[in-house]
């Protein structure tokens, strides 16, 4: 994307899968992994950002952001965006409130940092 905008250090910023997936469910058993990769690919990325997922709920069918989380997510990436295009500058402006944490509650075992590059390069 960057390449293709001709901006190398356009501010990319990358957003979790729902805590709320069911991960019993065969077609999201791997959103614990795919959300440890999404957190690990903006270290590889630079000038990029990931926002948690975290407290956020869904709309009723365990998929999809429900408005009140929609409304808080789309915060959450500009609060991002915000930090990313301000690097080295003014700070962004934040409520105070504690960053939400990273992963899916019970998946300590995904966060290994090893396990987590290698499958982001595989």
């Amino acid at each position: 994307m960057r390449e293709r905008l001709g901006s190398p250090s356009l501010p990319v910023v990358l957003g979790e899968l729902g805590y709320f997936l069911d991960q019993t469910d065969e077609r999201f058993k791997h959103a614990a992994i795919v959300n440890a990769g999404t957190l690990a690919a903006t270290a590889r990325l630079g000038a990029a950002a990931c926002v948690s997922a975290h407290g956020l709920a869904h709309k009723g069918d365990r998929l999809h952001f429900g408005t009140e989380a929609q409304l808080s997510l789309g915060e959450r990436y500009a609060l991002a965006w915000l930090r990313l295009a301000h690097q080295g500058g003014v700070e962004a402006a934040s409520d105070g409130a504690a960053e939400p944490p990273f992963g899916f509650p019970g998946s300590a075992d995904m966060c290994d940092a090893v396990a987590i590059d290698k499958a982001v390069i595989d």
